[in-house]
Order: structure tokens, then sequence, then C-alpha cells
């Protein structure tokens, strides 16, 4: 008797553990991401406007090309499911069916995860202007009280963050990449890029930061300037070294081109060689640039050039001088890499 009470003091411990830590553990989660994409609006609904579609860039499916997937119901209407069944603990088992549908406008789902409840997930779409429009992919999920102590040891709103981040980045380039094929053409011209030194600031960099960091560098390079530290002979240039979609970052350069032979504190100096280049004139808000870079890349594989980093952005327009994003001019340059001499 003495061991079975043990054994019953010893459950019943385990149990109340289990149930204070259901009790810490969190009961819900909401995240929502965001990504512009220089195409209209109706052209990225049909991207997005099927569970069909919206798996082509869903990072779940690379987690488990081996899953089984099985769709019912007709295609980007209400009651249409998509159901999965995969081995990996990262994946699972579930059933996602849409619940409402605004056309060129929202598609909302409701998710069910075996063991994990249900959550409710949504794809919305905001046209900033006839030519770009803001995607926004978002979840939002309450716990069953008894899975909760396993979310308890992780951060689920980061893993999903990280993950929709890389699906909406795929969700871009795909449709960036084929509005490009039929919509988008650009004038390539040849160039010899100039040597040049620039004193910048360099960083590896979020996708999601870009912005900020362009706006605090900006602001140090101005500075410099105001207080004669800092001698500008053009406008400021932004330099991409990569752009990896995996880690959702860029190792760039945001600086000025100078005359002078040392860097000020807190920046350096460095200098691009004289060189032959590919250059591409974009006119319109400096977030619109991708479809350029993407042309660039796709005329330089037509025509068997091999382009080398860092690509540059020269931003020629001042735009407090001038309100009208559509008049703003970058120039997307890109050096070529010189085949090997064979000599």
């Amino acid at each position: 008797m003495k061991i079975v009470r043990i054994v019953l003091f010893g459950l019943f411990g385990l149990v109340l553990l289990y149930l204070i830590f259901a009790l810490l553990g969190p009961s819900q989660a909401r995240v929502e991401r965001s990504i512009t994409i220089d195409a209209p609006q109706d052209v990225v609904w049909e991207y997005v406007n099927s569970l069909q579609d919206m798996e082509k860039w869903n990072p779940r499916v690379e987690m488990d090309t081996a899953m089984e997937a099985t769709y019912s119901g007709e295609s980007g209407a209400v009651g249409s499911t998509y159901s999965w069944v995969s081995d990996s603990v990262n994946v699972g088992v579930g059933t996602q069916t849409i619940t409402q549908v605004i056309p060129k406008d929202s598609i909302i789902t409701e998710r069910e995860f075996e063991g994990m409840g249900t959550s409710t997930s949504w794809v919305r779409l905001e046209a900033n202007s006839a030519d770009q429009t803001t995607v926004s992919w978002g979840l939002y999920s309450e716990f069953p009280f008894l899975a909760r102590p396993a979310l308890l040891f992780m951060d689920l709103e980061e893993a999903i963050t990280r993950d929709y981040d890389k699906g909406l980045a795929e969700l871009k380039e795909w449709v960036e990449s084929d509005k490009i094929n039929t919509q988008k053409t650009y004038d390539v011209r040849s160039i010899t890029f100039p040597r040049q030194n620039y004193v910048v600031q360099s960083d590896t960099i979020s996708f999601q930061d870009m912005s900020a960091h362009f706006d605090k560098v900006g602001a140090a390079i101005h500075g410099g300037m105001q207080s004669g530290s800092i001698s500008a002979t053009g406008t400021l240039v932004g330099m991409y070294y990569n752009w990896d979609t995996e880690t959702m970052k860029s190792h760039m350069a945001i600086g000025v081109p100078t005359d002078q032979t040392t860097a000020p504190e807190s920046f350096e100096l460095i200098t691009l060689e004289e060189q032959p280049a590919l250059q591409i004139d974009y006119y319109g808000p400096y977030e619109g640039t991708g479809p350029a870079h993407n042309y660039m890349e796709q005329y330089a594989n037509k025509d068997g050039l091999t382009l080398s980093a860092p690509a540059i952005e020269r931003y020629v327009t001042d735009p407090t001088k001038e309100p009208d994003t559509t008049k703003w001019l970058t120039e997307v340059i890109y050096p070529l890499q010189l085949p090997k001499s064979t000599n």
C-alpha cells in the first residue's frame, strides 16, 4: 500500500505540474506580416486567390516535400479545402478551409491542426498605386488548454513570423518575375562605371528593417556633410552585395561618392574600380525597383553575361525637391564580370 501511495502521489505531482505549465503557457498567438509587390492588385490576386496557389509560396511545403496533400471543392471558392498529412513534426496533420472571399481584396481561411485546435488565417491586398500592391498575411490562433505546456518552451510567434516573411518574399519574387515576362520592359544600356571612392556605412540588414536603416544612415551622412567631415561629390547610393531570401537579409552599404582619401569616424572608405556595367533608369518610388533588378538579371542571362556584386542603386532625384514619386530617378547599375583571359 505504501508503494501504491507513493506512485499515486507521484502521478498527482506530475499532473499538477502539467496543469501549472498549462496555466503558464500561451493561450493565443497573432502574427501579421506584409510586403510590397510591384504589380497591380488584380495581378497579385491571381497568385493568392486559391488554396492551390497559396501553397506554391507557402514555406511549409518545403519542410516536407513528401507530405500527402488533398484538395476538394471548387478552387478558390468558399468551402474548398486543403488537407495534408506529414511525418514531420514541423508540418503535422491538418485541414485548411476557405471561409470568406472578397474578390481582388482578401481571402480568409480556417486551419485545423491535429492536437493544436483551430486558427484563422488571412491574405489581404491593398493597392498603393496602379502598379504596386501591399500583401498582408496573418494568423490568429487560440490554443487548447492541454496543448499549452508544449508551447511554453518555444517561441511560436517568432517561428511563424520567420516563415511568413519567407513566404511573402517568395510570392513577391514569383509575381514580379512573371510580371516582367508579360508586362514590363526596360531600356538596358552598356556603360563604363568610373573608378570612385565612397564614404559608406555597411551592415547586414533584414528586409523588414531596410527602410529604417536607410533613414538612419542617410541622416548620419547628412550630418557629416553639414559638419564638413564628409565631402560628397554626388548623390546617395545603395550597394547590395547579396539578397538572401532564406535569411531575409542583405549585406549592403549606403553612402556617397567622395574625393576624400580617409573616412570620418563611424564610416568606412571603399573604392569601386572602373569596370563595364549595365544600367537601367528606373522612375518611381524607391521600394518599386524590384522589377528593374529582375529584368536586369533576365537580360544578362539571355545575352550570356555575368553580373557581379555589388548591385548599385544611385538615387539621382532629391525627394525634398520633387514630391511626385513617379518622377524620382534611380539608376540601377550592375557591374559585369569579365571573362577570364586565356593568355
